[in-house]
């Protein structure tokens, strides 16, 4: 099993809290899948946002994602005590799609960019690549809770 585990350690270096999401199943193609966590952005009020990707289902404490195709991405956001906000958002589309940086600017606004082959969808927004892959940036509307 895969594990996601951004650890907090406070300044005599014990342990202040550890979140953790796990690969619960194969990718939909059979193929073997990994989940790393490619960024991560601390605010100033200590929130984090981690990005990856992951293929097959992603538990992500309460709930699942279910990767549409062999890789996603995903964006989580984290209150300083480690605890979920909001749920995690999910990119995806015809292709793999992978989330490589993150970013926020003064107004919180976040920004990550990544790769993806065929379609992939942001909210509303669908992308498609002309060539065998494409690159992203995606701005995530702030300021972010």
């Amino acid at each position: 099993m895969l594990k996601l585990d951004p650890a907090q350690l406070d300044p005599a270096r014990k342990l202040v809290w550890a979140w953790q999401g796990e690969l619960v199943s194969p990718c939909t193609d059979g193929s073997p899948c990994y989940c790393p966590a490619t960024g991560v952005l601390v605010d100033d009020a200590g929130s984090v946002t981690a990005i990856g990707g992951f293929g097959g289902t992603m538990s992500f404490g309460p709930g699942k994602i279910l990767t549409a195709t062999k890789h996603d991405s995903f964006l989580a956001r984290l209150d300083p005590l480690g605890k979920l906000i909001g749920g995690v958002q999910q990119t995806g589309g015809t292709g793999g799609d992978g989330a490589n940086t993150i970013a926020r600017d003064k107004g919180g606004n976040l920004y990550s960019s990544g790769d993806f082959n065929g379609t992939v969808v942001f909210g509303g927004t669908t992308l498609t690549a002309t060539g065998a892959q494409a690159v992203y940036v995606w701005k995530i509307p702030g300021p972010v809770p």
